[in-house]
């Protein structure tokens, strides 16, 4: 796994990419993060039905689901096998493909709740905000002139804990053509479904106190 990170300023700003160590970003404390699953389309044999099954995934219960509606890139070009690795693509050209779906736009609606008719709230950054914080956090909140709704500003720190995990399939076979590959004995060739190897990427939304 690749570990590379995004600077997103607000939705008129290009993203644009540090790399750091990962560790360098993990806080001492307990702070739920989010999760966006996004995948790689390269239009390869069966690349479709693998696709579109992630396309409907969701993050785990541990994670708070950013799923999004436009989260497949059609990558519109053929792999770059020079190192006779099929690499996806250069980490900038990663990154501007998720510009060009709009990737972080999309997660930034969903931390604050847009509605059909384009307008936004804060309801979700309140709900994850009070979801996150503890005993002592409630009672300072509960305390202060604004009460509960102080907890709104927890929430927009975790939206500084989203992560993108880009997803890219290749070598997809069904498993007829594994056990035919494999030359598997025919009393043998009890599954279904599909053989694939996979190579991720971890994009961090970086949503900074100056950002915000």
């Amino acid at each position: 796994m690749k570990n590379v990170f995004i600077l997103i300023l607000l939705v008129a700003f290009p993203f644009l990419i540090k790399a750091q160590t990962a560790k360098n970003y993990v806080s001492s404390e307990y702070d739920r993060i989010s999760l966006t699953f996004v995948g790689l389309d390269y239009n390869e044999n069966l690349s479709e039905p693998v696709i579109q099954a992630l396309a409907k995934q969701k993050a785990p219960d541990k994670f708070y689901d950013n799923s999004i509606p436009e989260n497949i890139i059609k990558a519109g070009v053929e792999r770059d096998s020079a190192l006779g690795f099929p690499v996806p693509a250069t980490e900038q050209q990663l990154v501007k493909w998720l510009n060009d779906y709009k990737v972080g736009q999309q997660i930034l609606s969903v931390w604050f709740n847009r509605q059909p008719d384009g307008s936004f709230n804060v309801d979700k950054l309140k709900e994850r905000g009070l979801f996150n914080a503890n005993d002592n956090d409630f009672m300072v909140a509960s305390a202060s002139k604004r009460g509960e709704s102080s907890l709104m500003d927890m929430g927009l720190e975790l939206v500084n804990r989203s992560y993108v995990l880009v997803f890219d399939y290749y070598g997809i076979m069904n498993m007829a053509q594994v056990y035919q590959k494999n030359e598997t004995p025919v009393d043998k060739r009890n599954m279904n479904g599909f053989q694939s190897e996979l190579q991720t990427f971890l994009i961090k939304f970086d949503f900074n106190e100056l950002v915000a």
